[in-house]
């Protein structure tokens, strides 16, 4: 974590409790600190990343992915069993343009990665490119997963109950009903 600090009101907003925050394992760091990265995966089964551009327009998610892939990559090249990586990115990138359109319309599928928030969606972007060019070189276990506009709410997810507060659609189905919001805690649930 950047900011240590900000992740109790991080953790309300998900739902948690502040007592979980004590079960949590906090280092202080950047995103491209391969040799915490590498000791934070260790051991892990699963790595989320929902990085996201905080000071426009300079680049964090495709840089923070490269870090991601690299510390996996040595962690595999000493013999040990890398994570599954999911990287969060966004609805209308890659092969879900056409998702993007029914979601978002016509004009905001247009509008928000072209001028509104273009070097953020260049930077996700070009991470999706890193990870489809590199990960099955690499031996990784990477998924992309694009979500359409994050929102919060007074929501909380118990995440202990069974029943699914979220739906995944395929780049396939071209007839799924999709929302321009989703919930974070739906996301992190899924």
């Amino acid at each position: 974590a950047r900011s240590p600090d900000k992740l109790a009101p991080l953790l309300a907003d998900l739902g948690g409790q502040s007592e979980d925050l004590e079960k949590i394992t906090v280092v202080e760091g950047s995103v491209t600190d391969a040799d915490k990265l590498e000791t934070l995966m260790d051991g892990a089964d699963v790595v989320m990343s929902f990085l996201g551009m905080t000071n426009p327009p300079e680049w964090v998610v495709s840089p923070g992915v490269e870090a991601v892939m690299g510390a996996l990559l040595s962690l595999r090249k000493a013999g040990k069993t890398p994570p599954r990586f999911l990287s969060m990115s966004s609805i209308v990138l890659g092969d879900s343009a056409e998702q993007g359109r029914r979601a978002w319309g016509c004009f905001v599928a247009w509008l928000v990665p072209k001028v509104a928030l273009k070097a953020c969606f260049e930077d996700m972007q070009a991470a999706e490119d890193y990870i489809l060019a590199n990960r099955k070189a690499m031996g990784l276990s990477v998924t992309i997963l694009r979500a359409t506009v994050l929102k919060t709410s007074s929501f909380v997810k118990d995440y202990t109950d069974p029943v699914k507060t979220y739906k995944l659609v395929p780049v396939s189905d071209t007839a799924a009903k999709l929302s321009f919001f989703v919930e974070m805690q739906s996301v992190c649930e899924a």
